[in-house]
């Protein structure tokens, strides 16, 4: 159909004449041209001058004319850029303004003799970040505590890339006839598992390297800014336009993050986004009947929540957060009034004006062939969802987001997905005109752009919610490991207390990490290690293994000195009595004994304290134990000083 061949198929003419083979340098390449533009941006640069600075950087020979199909065929060959020829031309368009191009027999010449800006050294700084980055990943993924699957490093350069891709704006309405909406390189991840590997070691690990993750942080940023190149409302004519005519409709799961069902860092960025929405005075609403279908689900959990059995987010989040059956049910009756610190709610709008209302069978047959639902009001209410921005749209299709009314908000890609081939197969609008739906993923970044300075640390924040989202475990994967661990426990090969364990919501968010989400990785062997099911118990039993090592070279290290001791103290006090011997008759012979007893025996004794100071010293000598015999409770201290002093090892 139309639409299938729009979304799915109009990359093909553009990349078959960007087709070429990613290897290692393309995609650092790709990277650091990201990294470069950020900087760029920084120093007051919009993402069109930065593309003329590529534009110039890229070009061989400045004195041969060329067009911007050329311009963007050597921006891809040599900073591996996936950027089009239309917007190459609006680029363009600026280097004539300023006078450094200009038009010469229907292509371009430059007026310039060299770049502006050598690109050169922020190159090489930015290289060696990004593979000090990749090899990060790839050390990351050789621990079988981390994850089941070691990545490569040029595995581990494209998991990268698709997390960091993540960040652009499908489905919105392009400058270009290109449906490509990232300027990176095109990377397949089957079944999403390179993807879940990076938002795993952004939790576990790079969270806690501030310099690396505010880099990572720093290419995410980039890769927003270069959406607007893409985005009819972020380009920079619209960049400033804001949302004062638009109305935002919320939708179901939305709410559940709102109220904070679906995590903290959820809850936090649904704030971000109305908050952003309503310093664009955008409007913010839902409808009634997601009010309602909300608040059955909460109502179903609630009486669910004590079931082994039962399945769902909001179950395993009430469990996570120890919310009991009677604060579900509480906060089910109080929905309404917490939603209303951030939005309006509206009637549904009725089936009465029939000149607007849609095919719904058509749009059903859409949107099933893309999402399998498990129960049937969800799909209804889907679809109602949709029918009510067609109906309060009235026939009003615009590019842009600031001119389309209104639009349906959800974390749902495939809906956003069918809904805009319903809009284009069946209702016959221009493929460049704003679908029904948008991600709220999606309108965060949009709304950030247009005010950057709002938000500042929103993208780390985004990075944080993206990784979690991504790694929570699905009804599959934890029905999987239930009948593992079920089955083992019954053949008795785990403890009561692994049983336990594997049927806690961090247990099983850990298992999700380790196995990259797929099921088949979950062996009885995995199940029965403890640096995988328990790691914390792992890590303590390491380290009495550590202590137990230390007390056994320190034992062996003093039974060494008391032997050393044995022969040598004998040894010792014979040297000092024929020293002394030998300097008394000297001083017979010499001096009146009776005089000189006074002055000289408080130098032998300095001599002899002088002489056991250096023996401690040289045999590391424990005075306490040596003079205690050793009692229990010096043991004991010794047990207590090394747990303290190794408390954060890191096994």
């Amino acid at each position: 159909m139309q639409g299938d061949r729009i979304i799915e198929g109009t990359k093909r003419k553009y990349r078959q004449r960007t087709e070429m083979t990613l290897d290692m340098n393309d995609l650092d390449n790709s990277l650091v041209s990201l990294a470069i533009l950020k900087t760029q941006i920084d120093k007051g640069l919009n993402s069109y001058e930065y593309i003329g600075e590529l534009i110039t950087n890229s070009i061989d020979d400045y004195n041969v004319p060329f067009d911007e199909n050329e311009a963007s065929e050597a921006i891809n060959k040599k900073f591996s850029l996936l950027i089009p020829p239309p917007v190459v031309k609006l680029s363009i368009s600026g280097m004539i303004k300023s006078k450094k191009i200009k038009r010469k027999n229907k292509k371009y010449v430059f007026l310039i003799q060299f770049p502006d800006h050598d690109l050169k050294k922020e190159i090489g700084n930015n290289t060696i970040k990004i593979k000090q980055l990749t090899t990060e990943l790839h050390e990351f993924t050789k621990t079988s505590s981390n994850t089941l699957i070691t990545l490569t490093k040029q595995e581990a350069l494209d998991a990268l890339i698709l997390f960091i891709s993540k960040f652009s704006v499908p489905c919105m309405g392009l400058i270009s006839d290109s449906t490509n909406t990232t300027i990176l390189p095109d990377v397949k991840d089957e079944k999403n598992i390179k993807i879940k590997i990076v938002s795993s070691f952004i939790k576990n690990k790079l969270l806690h390297n501030i310099e690396l993750f505010e880099y990572f942080s720093l290419l995410v940023t980039a890769n927003i800014f270069a959406n607007s190149m893409f985005c009819n409302d972020l380009n920079k004519e619209n960049v400033k336009n804001n949302f004062k005519n638009v109305t935002f409709y919320v939708d179901t799961p939305l709410l559940f993050k709102t109220i904070g069902l679906e995590g903290s860092l959820e809850e936090e960025s649904m704030k971000t986004l109305f908050s952003l929405i309503k310093k664009l005075n955008g409007n913010i609403k839902c409808f009634s009947h997601s009010i309602e279908e909300a608040q059955i689900t909460i109502e179903t959990a609630a009486k669910n929540i004590n079931n082994p059995k039962a399945e769902g987010s909001i179950i395993w989040e009430a469990k996570k957060q120890k919310l009991e059956k009677s604060d579900l049910i509480l906060k089910s009756k109080e929905l309404t009034t917490t939603l209303s610190n951030y939005m309006g709610i509206v009637q549904t709008p009725s089936y009465k004006d029939t000149k607007y209302q849609i095919n719904e069978p058509e749009l059903q047959e859409i949107i099933e062939r893309f999402i399998k639902y498990k129960n049937p009001k969800a799909l209804l209410n889907d679809i109602n969802s949709i029918r009510c921005i067609f109906s309060e749209r009235k026939d009003t299709y615009r590019d842009k987001i600031s001119e389309c009314k209104c639009i349906f908000v959800t974390q749902n890609h495939a809906l956003v997905k069918a809904a805009k081939i319903y809009q284009i197969d069946i209702e016959q609008k221009s493929e460049k005109s704003i679908p029904p739906a948008i991600t709220y993923f999606d309108l965060i970044n949009i709304a950030w752009v247009k005010i950057p300075l709002e938000k500042p640390h929103l993208p780390q924040e985004q990075i944080l919610a993206l990784a979690s989202s991504i790694t929570k475990p699905d009804d599959k994967f934890i029905k999987k490991v239930f009948e593992q661990a079920q089955n083992l426990q019954s053949k008795g090969l785990i403890t009561e207390e692994s049983y336990g364990l594997l049927k806690t919501y961090e247990t099983l968010e850990r298992l999700n990490d380790v196995s990259a989400g797929q099921e088949d990785l979950i062996t009885d062997e995995v199940l029965k290690k403890d640096e995988v099911v328990n790691p914390y118990k792992y890590k303590n039993k390491a380290m009495m293994n550590f202590i137990r090592e230390q007390e056994k070279k320190e034992a062996k290290r003093e039974a060494t000195i008391g032997l050393i001791l044995k022969l040598i103290i004998p040894i010792l006090v014979l040297l000092i009595l024929t020293t002394v011997t030998f300097y008394k008759k000297i001083l017979d012979i010499l001096f009146c004994i009776n005089k000189i007893n006074s002055y000289i025996l408080p130098g032998i004794i300095a001599m002899l304290a002088y002489c056991a100071r250096y023996c401690v010293k040289l045999f590391k000598i424990d005075l306490k134990k040596l003079f205690l015999f050793y009692p229990k409770k010096i043991k004991q201290n010794y047990r207590a000083k090394i747990l303290k002093r190794n408390q954060k090892i890191e096994i």
